[in-house]
């Protein structure tokens, strides 16, 4: 019998949870770990930004898991160790044959001075609700989404977002009252799908009147006088501001000297094994 532990209920975890019930068999132990007890789907998040989704409808318990034979944990990863394959929790400590991590990136809008009161975090889904709420008052004016650092997760969701408020507001007829601005420190709009792509998604923001400015580092915000602090040495103003929040690996990893000097996990990119052989990194990581 193995002792399979996976860190983390997002995405990946479940899905590699599922998939290793499925074809190991039931002499092996699959057990998830995870902080919060519930999975919220973030891909519908920007349907909650629209009204279309209410949150509730897009969580889950992570306890259903034990329906299908994994184990639930409901409890804080504080220590990986492994040279001794054991993880510590805040409550416990549970020992392994093989570790998958998926613990994905950890959000720090505190990184960048005055961002986390000046806005709206789009990747949180208490903010995504507030904004729903306030898109509803609402009645033109300057809206800047920008993506405060490099790297982060879902490149495609504040492009996304940007064409959703397009439409959004053009139903409200209150576009013509509505500059939408983007930005990056992205040479093109998600570059990890190529260049050429970058090229056909800039050409389509253009075509919806959707300002694109690459190259533009977030360095503070001022949210009494709604002003955003660029690298560049511009100051923008802003009526309403939704924000890519700075990510980074999460804190336990770079205490487990898993990571490189840049907080993420390197693996092998057809395994994604880590440096140890029974260990293997998944997802945001």
């Amino acid at each position: 019998m193995k002792q399979i532990l996976i860190l983390g209920g997002g995405i990946g975890g479940l899905v590699v949870a599922n998939k290793l019930r499925k074809k190991l068999g039931k002499e092996h132990k699959i057990m998830l770990i995870d902080k919060n007890d519930k999975h919220i789907y973030a891909p519908s998040f920007l349907w909650v930004m629209e009204g279309k989704r209410n949150a509730e409808k897009i969580q889950r318990p992570l306890e259903f898991l034990k329906r299908k034979g994994i184990s639930f944990v409901n409890e804080k990863v504080v220590k990986i160790e492994p040279e001794k394959k054991i993880v510590r929790t805040n409550k416990n400590n549970f020992n392994y044959d093989y570790l998958i991590i998926s613990l994905g990136a950890e959000l720090v809008p505190k990184n960048i001075k005055g961002l986390s009161k000046a806005g709206y975090n789009l990747y949180q889904i208490e903010e995504v609700e507030r904004l729903r709420d306030d898109l509803k008052k609402f009645h033109g004016g300057l809206v800047s989404i920008v993506i405060s650092s490099l790297p982060f997760k879902c490149p495609a969701a504040p492009y996304e977002a940007a064409f959703l408020l397009d439409e959004y507001f053009s139903k409200k007829r209150i576009r013509g009252k509505t500059e939408i601005n983007i930005f990056t420190p992205e040479t093109l709009p998600m570059p990890s799908a190529g260049p050429e792509n970058g090229k056909i998604i800039k050409s389509m923001l253009e075509s919806r009147n959707i300002n694109f400015t690459p190259e533009f580092q977030l360095v503070s915000v001022d949210s009494d006088k709604k002003e955003l602090k660029f690298k560049e040495g511009k100051i923008v103003n802003y009526d309403m501001l939704i924000f890519v929040p700075p990510h980074q690996g999460p804190r336990v990893i770079k205490d487990s000297k898993l990571g490189n000097e840049t907080g993420w996990i390197p693996v092998d990119k057809n395994t994604l094994k880590t440096r140890y052989d029974n260990v293997f990194a998944i997802g945001d990581v």
